[in-house]
């Protein structure tokens, strides 16, 4: 007799796989006629559809633009490619879709796209930030009492859910112009170049903003849990004097904490 673990892990794979021995296990073949084995299976591909579709729906909704890049139909067939080797975790389906970007960069059919995984991740970033705890501004009069021994102790603090996001083509205005209420987006030149962006949430207000490479290195190093001390050290070109004032002016940095020994 089939362990309840032992049923479960085959309706699993029954769903993901479209293994279809779950009807065996759960129903003998001597105990159906061909025509109930035919519901059976039938009832369980309406089941896997349904399935599937939730989280094509997930993913059409965090990803629209990636969406509107590849057409509706090329997207569906493409999300049953990502679908059984990336099953939901999270009972939360805001959780859903994390591996998208990478799955993109591994895909062979979009590799006519080389954008499209930064897409992604941009659309990754955007979701993430949309739905991050509110935060209250960095707290300056508290800063201005420290020491200048605490000062080289200091680790600063990004927005909650704010992302650096790297990329080599102009993704922040493949994303402009593919919103749902652009209906013909002019055609964009694909300049190769870094482009450095955060993308984090001020209150109601969704921002991405292009960093230019110095504050895309102090921010990185913010993000990482340095002290102020350890970047000097490791990042000696990072002029404190001119990038702190910049972060702290443009919201990047919400909190901080002095790290002890």
């Amino acid at each position: 007799m089939q362990t309840l673990p032992e049923i479960q892990k085959r309706f699993f794979s029954a769903i993901f796989e479209r293994d279809t021995a779950i009807v065996d296990a759960l129903l003998p073949s001597q105990t159906l006629r061909a025509e109930q084995r035919l519901r059976a299976e039938q009832r369980l591909a309406i089941y896997r559809g349904s399935i599937f579709g939730l989280y094509t729906t997930a993913l059409a909704e965090i990803y629209p633009v990636c969406k509107r890049l590849l057409g509706e139909k090329f997207f569906d067939a493409l999300c049953d490619h990502y679908i059984p080797d990336h099953p939901s975790t999270s009972a939360n389906l805001q959780d859903y879709g994390e591996a998208f970007a990478e799955f993109l960069q591994s895909f062979e059919p979009v590799n006519d796209l080389p954008y499209l995984a930064d897409v992604a991740r941009l659309e990754w970033a955007w979701h993430r930030a949309f739905h991050a705890e509110d935060h209250e501004p960095l707290d300056t009069d508290q800063l201005s009492r420290l020491t200048e021994e605490q000062m080289d102790q200091i680790v600063f603090q990004l927005p909650p859910g704010a992302a650096l996001i790297h990329s080599n083509y102009p993704i922040q205005q493949i994303w402009q112009l593919n919103q749902k209420d652009i209906d013909q987006p002019p055609e964009l030149i694909l300049e190769h170049g870094s482009r450095w962006l955060m993308v984090w949430r001020q209150h109601l207000e969704m921002r991405i903003d292009l960093l230019n490479p110095m504050q895309w290195q102090f921010l990185s190093a913010v993000n990482t849990g340095q002290t102020l001390l350890q970047r000097i050290e490791t990042c000696p070109e990072i002029k404190l004097q001119q990038v702190l004032p910049e972060a702290m002016a443009n919201g990047w940095l919400t909190g901080f904490y002095l790290l002890t020994d």
